[in-house]
C-alpha cells in the first residue's frame, strides 16, 4: 500500500515541477513523451474536433419511373396524337422511355404520373429528369408542371427552381385545334443528354407531374424523350446525433501517416444533393458551387469518386455530406456489359452506376475483380482522369477531311460513322481566326463553331472514336438543317430495328376523371397510388 501511495505522490509531484512528461524516458522533448508500446482503451481526440455525426442520404425515394416497373402508372390526355411509348433494353440499363413526336398534329398533349404521396416529415423533395429532345427549335417543346389538388389545378415550375439543366427556351404552342399555352417556357430544339433537377417545397400533400408536350402545326419532325423520372425527400426533419467512440481517434485537422501498407480507401465528406446509395459514382454538379450528386450520364467528366461503404481514412467534417473516396479500393456499383480485372470503368446512364469504358472518356479506375454482366458491385481501384482507350483499336475510329466554306460561322457534319458517344477531334489547316468548337454530336453528324466568321475556305481533318465504320458517305451543310436522331441502341450501339414496343400509345392508359386518392396509413411514409396500381407504400 505504501508503495502505490509513494508512486502517486512522486507522479504528483513530477507533474507540478515539470512542464513536460516523459513515460520510458527521463529527457522528454514533448508535453507527452512516450517511449515503447502504449494502448488507449477509449478515444483519442486531437484538437477539438466536432462531435461525430452518423451521416447518411436520407433521403426517401418517393418514385422513379425505369427500371422493372417502367411506366408505374403514368397516363396521358390531352388533345392530338402525339405521346407514344415504348421501352428499349440496352446492356447496361433497362429504361423507360416517354417518347412525343411532333407530327404536325397541332398536339397538346399531357404525360401525367400517378399520385406521390410526400411525409410529413420531409422539408421539400427534389425531382431528377433524365431527357433529350430534337424538337423544332421555338415551335415545339415540353415543359413540366404539377398539381397537390388532384389535377384540379397545375402549377408552372418557377425557373428559380430548377438548379441543373432548366428550360432553355420558349415555345410557341398550338394555338388553333388545341388549347396550348402560347409563348411557354420549354425544352425545345436540340438538347442531347440532359439531366435536370429541381426542388419543391412540398410536404404532408400529394402531388402530381405532367409533362406538357405542344406543337406548332408544321409538318416537322422530331422528338422529346423521358428516360428516366425520380422524386425523394430532401432534408428529412430531424437528425442523427452522435458522440465520441471507443477505439477511434478523432483529428481536428489532418492525420499525416507514412506507410507502405495496403489500405482501403482515403475519402473526404461531400455535400450531396439527392439520393445515393453506397458504391455509387459521384459527380461534380456544373454551376452550382460546391455541390455534388449522382453522376446520370454515360461518360459523365465531372466524375470525382465513389460513396464510400467503409472508408479507411476520412477527411473533412463528417457533418458536411457522404464520405466519397478518391483513392484507393473501393466497392463500386456496376451494370451492363462483363467486366474483366484491369478494364476501365466509367459513368452509365444508370444514375451512379458504372460500366465498362468502350471508348476513351473521363473514367472512375480500374476493375479488380470480374463481373459478369447484369447489375453488381465489384472493387475498384480510384484513379479519376481521361484514358485514351482507342489506341491500336483502329476498327472503331474513322477519320476524314473536309472543308470549312467561307464566311460562315458554323457547318453541320453528316456522316454515318458519327454515334451519339462518339469523341470528335478536330485539326484545321488554316487560321481560323479566333477559338473553335464542336457541338451537338447526335448519331450520324456534329456541328462546328468558330467564334468568328471565316475569311476563306480552310480545310481541316477529322477523326471519330467509337466509330460506326458502315455508310460512311460525308457532306456539309449550313447549321440551320434540322437534326436527326436514333434513339434505339443494341450492345454494340447499332440502330434497334427488330426489337417490339414494349408500350406503345394506343396501350398508355389514358386519364379520365382520375379519383381523388385514399387518406394514407402513415403521413410519415411516402407511398403512391394510381387507379391502375393501386396504393403502394415505398420499401
Amino acid at each position: 500500500m505504501m508503495k502505490y501511495t509513494f508512486t502517486l505522490y512522486f507522479c504528483l509531484t513530477f507533474l507540478s515541477v515539470y512542464s513536460q512528461v516523459g513515460i520510458g524516458t527521463l529527457t522528454p522533448d514533448d508535453d507527452l513523451d512516450v517511449i515503447g508500446d502504449t494502448q488507449v482503451s477509449g478515444f483519442l481526440r486531437v484538437g477539438n474536433p466536432a462531435i461525430p455525426q452518423a451521416v447518411s442520404n436520407t433521403g426517401i425515394q418517393l418514385f422513379t419511373m425505369g427500371g422493372a416497373a417502367y411506366y408505374n402508372g403514368f397516363t396521358q390526355n390531352g388533345c392530338g396524337t402525339i405521346w407514344s411509348g415504348t421501352q428499349t433494353g440496352t446492356t447496361t440499363t433497362d429504361e423507360a422511355i416517354m417518347q412525343y413526336d411532333n407530327v404536325g398534329n397541332r398536339g397538346h398533349q399531357n404525360l401525367v404520373s400517378p399520385h406521390i404521396w410526400i411525409p410529413s416529415i420531409a422539408n421539400s423533395i427534389i425531382v431528377e429528369i433524365s431527357h433529350f429532345c430534337t424538337l423544332e427549335a421555338g415551335f415545339d417543346g415540353v415543359y413540366l408542371e404539377y398539381s397537390t389538388d388532384n389535377g384540379g389545378v397545375w402549377n408552372a415550375i418557377p425557373a428559380g427552381n430548377f438548379f441543373i439543366g432548366g428550360y432553355n427556351g420558349v415555345t410557341d404552342g398550338s394555338n388553333t385545334t388545341c388549347n396550348g399555352n402560347i409563348n411557354a417556357n420549354a425544352w425545345t430544339g436540340n438538347q442531347n443528354n440532359m439531366v435536370t433537377a429541381l426542388f419543391l417545397n412540398l410536404s404532408n400533400t400529394w402531388v402530381q407531374f405532367r409533362f406538357v408536350g405542344i406543337e406548332d402545326g408544321s409538318v416537322g419532325t422530331g422528338e422529346y424523350n423521358l428516360l428516366n423520372f425520380t422524386v425523394f425527400t430532401n432534408n428529412l426533419s430531424g437528425g442523427h446525433g452522435g458522440a465520441f467512440a471507443g477505439g477511434n481517434i478523432y483529428a481536428e485537422n489532418n492525420i499525416y501517416a507514412g506507410s507502405n501498407v495496403l489500405l482501403g480507401d482515403l475519402a473526404e465528406y461531400f455535400p450531396i444533393v439527392g439520393k445515393a446509395e453506397k458504391g455509387d459514382i459521384i459527380s461534380f454538379v456544373k454551376g452550382s458551387g460546391d455541390m455534388f450528386s449522382v453522376s446520370t450520364k454515360t461518360n459523365d467528366d465531372k466524375i470525382i469518386g465513389v460513396y464510400s461503404s467503409n472508408p479507411t481514412l476520412t477527411l473533412n467534417d463528417p457533418n458536411s455530406g457522404i464520405p466519397v473516396a478518391l483513392q484507393g479500393r473501393v466497392p463500386v456499383n456496376v451494370v451492363g456489359e462483363p467486366i474483366s480485372k484491369g478494364d476501365y470503368l466509367t459513368s452509365s446512364d444508370v444514375p451512379g452506376k458504372a460500366m465498362k469504358a468502350q471508348s476513351s472518356s473521363f473514367v472512375i479506375g480500374r476493375a479488380l475483380e470480374s463481373f459478369e454482366g447484369g447489375k453488381g458491385t465489384i472493387i475498384c481501384l480510384v484513379e479519376t482522369g481521361w484514358k485514351n482507350l482507342m489506341t491500336n483499336k483502329a476498327s472503331n475510329q474513322f477519320s476524314d477531311s473536309s472543308n470549312f466554306p467561307s464566311n460562315m460561322e458554323s457547318i453541320k457534319i453528316s456522316n454515318a460513322s458519327v454515334r451519339k458517344n462518339s469523341q470528335i477531334f478536330l485539326t484545321f489547316k488554316g487560321n481560323t481566326g479566333g477559338h473553335y468548337w464542336i457541338d451537338n454530336i447526335s448519331e450520324g453528324s456534329f456541328e462546328i463553331h468558330l467564334a468568328n466568321r471565316s475569311s476563306s475556305t480552310i480545310p481541316f481533318d477529322y477523326l471519330v472514336e467509337n466509330a460506326h465504320l458502315q455508310n460512311t458517305t460525308v457532306k456539309t451543310s449550313p447549321q440551320e438543317v434540322q437534326h436527326s436522331y436514333s434513339k434505339f441502341k443494341t450492345k454494340d450501339n447499332n440502330l434497334l430495328n427488330d426489337r417490339k414496343p414494349y408500350l406503345t400509345e394506343s396501350t398508355i392508359p389514358t386519364a379520365m376523371g382520375t379519383p381523388t386518392p385514399p387518406e394514407v396509413a402513415d403521413p410519415t411514409k411516402g407511398y403512391v397510388w394510381s387507379p391502375d396500381f393501386g396504393l403502394k407504400e415505398n420499401e
